[in-house]
């Protein structure tokens, strides 16, 4: 990213930090939508992703989640017997129930007066949604505000913004990404962190300690990420106008 307010960066760097946002927010909103099933495990086990995910080496909490899920899926008996019961089980004491839950993963059970879902926050949300055009992926069937709906919704606005700033439209993509940083500091900054501590204090297993520890650490991270990337579009956009005052 820019180091000063008068260079931009190439722009091929650029995109491959979109795409790492991307596949952030994905992974993320697919370990807390539902418990893991054996493909995502041996896709998570397979290769170098987790000694190469994006930005532990900036971030400590993400380094020692996927630390945490890298050595959980190197046993060999991960796959066998009883372990993804006991996964499930983990996934529906924190996030499910039955029974009062040790991780709540809504937005309106942390922030609101009333520790209850479908409060105003689920209903702020939402309307973020609409303005995209945009119905969550479980409309009707978990509460807008649900962490892997933002965190899907963050997924879209970064897939956006990557298309625009491939089409060199630094006005659309800096508008997009205007819009992730109000997502951001009015939703998922707010109470991401809480959710994360409780799910790494009350889950038995590595998995969702480790996953809660990339949550939070990528939440704040990429708070600061969003403000260089708009910083970037307003270096370019500063440029255009420069070139186009030259050309008259």
């Amino acid at each position: 990213m820019p180091t000063t307010k008068t260079k931009a960066v190439a722009k091929s760097a650029v995109l491959d930090l979109m795409a790492a946002r991307h596949f952030m927010y994905s992974l993320l909103k697919r370990a807390f939508i539902e418990e893991p099933n054996k493909e995502f495990i041996t896709m998570l086990a397979d290769g170098d992703m987790l000694k190469n995910i994006p930005f532990a080496d900036e971030n400590e909490l993400i380094r020692e989640g996927s630390e945490d899920l890298f050595l959980f899926t190197q046993d060999p008996e991960l796959l066998k017997g009883n372990n993804m019961d006991e996964l499930a089980a983990d996934y529906a004491m924190l996030y499910l129930g039955p029974g009062s839950l040790k991780a709540p993963p809504y937005e309106s059970v942390h922030l609101s007066d009333k520790p209850l879902v479908f409060q105003d926050e689920t209903i702020e949300v939402r309307k973020e949604y609409i303005r995209e055009e945009l119905l969550p992926e479980k409309y009707n069937l978990e509460p807008d505000d649900h962490i892997s709906l933002e965190l899907d919704f963050m997924a879209y606005l970064s897939k956006k913004a990557s298309k625009e700033l491939r089409a060199e439209d630094y006005k659309k993509a800096k508008a997009t990404l205007k819009k992730a940083k109000g997502f951001l500091a009015d939703h998922l900054s707010l109470w991401a962190p809480m959710f994360a501590d409780k799910t790494i204090k009350h889950a038995t297993m590595d998995y969702y300690r480790g996953m809660g520890k990339i949550l939070k650490g990528f939440v704040s991270y990429d708070t600061k990420t969003v403000d260089a990337l708009i910083g970037d579009c307003e270096i370019r956009i500063k440029k255009e106008k420069e070139a186009a005052k030259k050309s008259n």
